[in-house]
């Protein structure tokens, strides 16, 4: 009888990725359901220099009660004193769904401080696909309609325009991503929610964004074998409480997972020091 080592490696290698993700379901569970039976004087903790806070908080408070908004605004803090926010001109930031940070602030900071916001689009549950679109204003934000579980998605046009599109040649790269996710760690490993949207986006814009091609001046003649040193790979920076930051090795990994380049939480920023707090 002939045996096939590579078949049986495979079945080997998709087992382990079986287990692997067995146990971040569990873990997922897990985790939403601390946070979701967080008590006040939990999220108080996490408040604790809001005073000092000039930024008004935006009333969005249907999903999140008031002292889980204060806590939001910690995190918002610490995102907008950031250098890599600061030094960014075109960020994306994911529109919270219940049980996450709230991210309205820090949208809203986007637009305020004249960056390009660019928001995410499910396009394809089936092939995980997510497009991130842009949005041009205050009102545009505000007139989203809900999409994909509940969550307030642009339309491919405004006002009777095609919005420009992440992946578009002439769109300005992104320099930064803020991130959603279950739970993290110090390694800055991310739990995500299982659906592999934010992995395959970043997979493809890593590999077919050259931040040198819209500038349109001979770029498009550079040797291909310069092309992977050149690609444009955004700052990852993802949002957490200190309830979804556990201990590490908790969080399995697969080869296809990306860490972040760091994590914004009530308490600080954990992660790159060109990420820190200026």
């Amino acid at each position: 009888m002939t045996y096939s080592i590579c078949g049986t490696a495979g079945r080997i290698v998709s087992r382990a990725s079986s287990a692997v993700e067995s146990t971040k379901k569990a873990l997922r569970q897990a985790v939403s359901e601390i946070v979701r039976n967080l008590s006040d004087a939990d999220v108080r903790a996490q408040c604790k220099e809001l005073d000092n806070i000039l930024h008004r908080p935006y009333e969005l408070t249907e999903f999140f009660d008031r002292n889980l908004c204060r806590a939001a605004e910690a995190v918002f803090r610490h995102v907008i004193s950031s250098e890599a926010f600061r030094k960014s001109k075109a960020v994306s930031c994911y529109l919270s769904m219940r049980g996450e940070i709230d991210t309205t602030n820090i949208a809203l900071e986007i637009l305020r401080s004249g960056k390009s916001l660019y928001v995410p689009k499910i396009t394809s549950s089936k092939e995980r696909r997510m497009d991130f679109l842009r949005l041009y204003n205050l009102e545009d934000l505000e007139s989203l309609p809900s999409g994909v579980w509940g969550i307030k998605e642009p339309d491919f046009d405004y006002k009777g325009k095609r919005r420009t599109c992440a992946l578009d040649d002439d769109a300005e790269p992104l320099d930064l991503i803020v991130v959603p996710g279950v739970a993290f760690d110090e390694t800055l490993c991310r739990l995500g929610h299982g659906k592999g949207y934010y992995d395959v986006f970043i997979d493809t814009y890593s590999s077919t964004r050259h931040p040198t091609l819209r500038h349109g001046k001979g770029y498009y003649d550079v040797f291909i074998d310069t092309y992977s040193s050149t690609r444009h790979h955004p700052t990852l920076l993802a949002l957490s409480l200190r309830e979804q930051i556990l201990p590490v090795g908790q969080i399995p990994m697969l080869e296809h997972d990306r860490k972040m380049h760091a994590v914004a939480t009530s308490d600080g920023i954990i992660g790159d020091r060109k990420v820190q707090i200026l």
